[in-house]
């Protein structure tokens, strides 16, 4: 079956992205630090085995040539395609992404961000597996903030999305509650973090101490080795 990578991210620009890092890292430190996510991210997941189709759906407003000359500058694996979001709130834009991106031919697809470095690479390769599946299958990746940090689906959930809000504690608990009547298969997968704080970074830094974390997002570990704070 033909799988896809759906990426959500921003363009790393100061004071728009990790703005919950900034009174810690400062706009342009917390601006860095994603740039830094985004390109590991990006690196680890071209070069998944088996790679899937990775589609890196971009959060923007800027014009089509001044994004162009944005995505350029991120010297992007080859692998990957770039995507505008599309839609009003986080439900709607993956939603339509979803639905892009099956319509373009994948029988499957897993959303995932950028904002977790250490993520152990055998938990995507298990959600790719997972939407594979010739059964109706939904894969879950819990946050320890209550959200999730991936989701993988098949088509046909509409009811995951709609009426949705996000960025608060119920948001991986609501989900199961909608899944709850379908004829599904839950493919859950163990609790990890995004770093979106302070008590997050000082977790990845411990992460990054060992060396084969550090391999994994060699970016991000030079750039927090080098930040004095």
């Amino acid at each position: 079956m033909t799988v896809a990578l759906i990426v959500f991210a921003k363009l790393p620009e100061a004071g728009r992205v990790k703005t919950r890092l900034i009174p810690t890292l400062g706009a342009v430190g917390a601006a860095a630090l994603y740039d830094a996510m985004l390109r590991d991210a990006l690196g680890q997941y071209a070069a998944l085995s088996n790679a899937p189709e990775i589609r890196l759906y971009l959060a923007t407003d800027l014009p089509d040539n001044a994004l162009a000359s944005a995505v350029a500058s991120l010297a992007l694996p080859e692998a990957v395609t770039v995507h505008r979001q599309q839609g009003d709130g986080l439900g709607e834009r993956m939603a339509l992404a979803f639905a892009e991106t099956f319509v373009a031919g994948a029988a499957g697809a897993v959303v995932i961000g950028t904002d977790h470095p250490s993520l152990p690479e055998h938990y995507l390769a298990a959600a790719l597996r997972a939407v594979r599946s010739p059964n109706p299958t939904v894969v879950l990746g819990p946050s320890d903030d209550g959200g999730y940090y991936l989701l993988g689906l098949q088509p046909g959930h509409p009811d995951l999305f709609s009426g949705r809000t996000y960025s608060h504690p119920e948001v991986y608990r609501e989900a199961l509650r909608r899944l709850g009547p379908a004829l599904v298969e839950l493919v859950p997968l163990p609790v990890w973090y995004d770093v979106d704080d302070g008590v997050a970074l000082a977790r990845l830094r411990r992460d990054l101490l060992d060396p084969a974390v550090s391999a994994r997002a060699p970016r991000t570990a030079a750039w927090l080795s080098a930040w004095q704070g």
